[in-house]
């Protein structure tokens, strides 16, 4: 049975950056909206299966209401804790499950939560958060019949799939935690509202994912270097208080920021960079998450071992270069 995991974050999209800037709201229901054109996607390929990460906010509840004759929806049999790690544990449990695909509605954040339960099954991210970099802006029925066409096993993995890049964090010679497109080191007193909204307090940024259209932390990589990053490299950057060239970036949307830039370098696969001991805060893919006392060593670490990620552009390219979708032999589901 082709099946299908879906992991949709109820709380991506409704962060502080809406008071702060103008960052879209994605509401449940909208969420709920792409879920159904996704389901219209796998229906045309023959998908049978689709597993739902529960929540309390009625997103996959809402989904059930799909009318299919092939296609059957239901829900992980998991227990909720109502934050991150309801997605890194519905990943575990998909995983588990060994299905064929997961695709995820949220951030940045959201996928990094994902990756931390499962980096080998397939994965078509779907932006719904606020500063997205890893995520793709995707419409749900392109999305629905790239990932069907991946599950069914349609197209070749190799060209249609890339491996992505993560960034280890290691406090005191032990694996912490993960980030999959930045890391940024925050000198303040508290985790806060999370959410990266202004640059005074940052000292040190590390970016291995930007694009010329990213807003959030990344820009300030691609800003200085006009690099994508899709190389097995990233970049390090160092601000200072007291340097007067400033770099003006899309910290959010609607939100425009000046960096103090010190200097910045290329940083390799497998390297590790020391970050000097003081107290801090770790802001992971634009989050402010792991508190750090000032006696800790901080190692970062740039590794091939991120989620495989679909390219849903090179997915399509496939189909229509070997004709596949003239060959599903699938009803038509209305």
């Amino acid at each position: 049975m082709t099946t299908i995991g879906i992991i949709a974050n109820p709380m991506a999209g409704k962060d502080i950056r809406r008071l702060v800037g103008h960052g879209r709201y994605v509401s449940n229901n909208e969420k709920v909206n792409t879920l159904r054109r996704l389901f219209t996607g796998f229906d045309s390929i023959g998908v049978e299966q689709v597993l739902m990460m529960p929540d309390y906010d009625g997103i996959s509840s809402n989904c059930k209401a799909y009318k299919s004759k092939n296609l059957k929806i239901d829900t992980l049999n998991m227990r909720l804790i109502d934050n991150e790690m309801d997605s890194t544990n519905a990943a575990k449990l998909l995983k588990e499950l060994k299905v064929d695909c997961i695709v995820t509605l949220g951030g940045d954040g959201t996928n990094r939560a994902v990756a931390k339960g499962c980096t080998t099954i397939p994965l078509l991210p779907i932006s719904t958060g606020t500063n997205n970099v890893f995520p793709e802006n995707v419409e749900g029925t392109i999305a629905g019949i790239a990932s069907g066409l991946i599950s069914k096993n349609l197209v070749d993995l190799n060209k249609t799939t890339y491996k992505s890049n993560l960034l280890e964090i290691w406090i005191d010679k032990s694996l912490k935690d993960i980030a999959l497109v930045d890391i940024a080191v925050s000198f303040t007193d508290s985790i806060g509202a999370k959410a990266i909204w202004t640059t005074s307090e940052l000292s040190e940024i590390f970016v291995i994912k930007a694009k010329p259209t990213a807003t959030g932390l990344s820009s300030i990589a691609y800003m200085l270097s006009g690099d994508e990053l899709n190389e097995d490299q990233g970049i390090h950057i160092k601000t200072s208080s007291t340097n007067s060239h400033n770099l003006k970036v899309p910290l959010a949307p609607g939100l425009i920021k000046s960096v103090p830039i010190k200097k910045w370098n290329y940083i390799q696969m497998n390297s590790r960079t020391t970050i000097p001991q003081s107290s801090c805060i770790l802001a992971l893919d634009g989050e402010r998450t792991i508190s750090v006392k000032s006696s800790s060593e901080i190692e970062i670490v740039l590794k091939k071992d991120g989620p495989v990620v679909i390219s849903t552009d090179k997915v399509i390219e496939q189909a229509a270069l070997n004709n596949i979708m003239y060959n599903t032999a699938i009803d038509d589901p209305t």
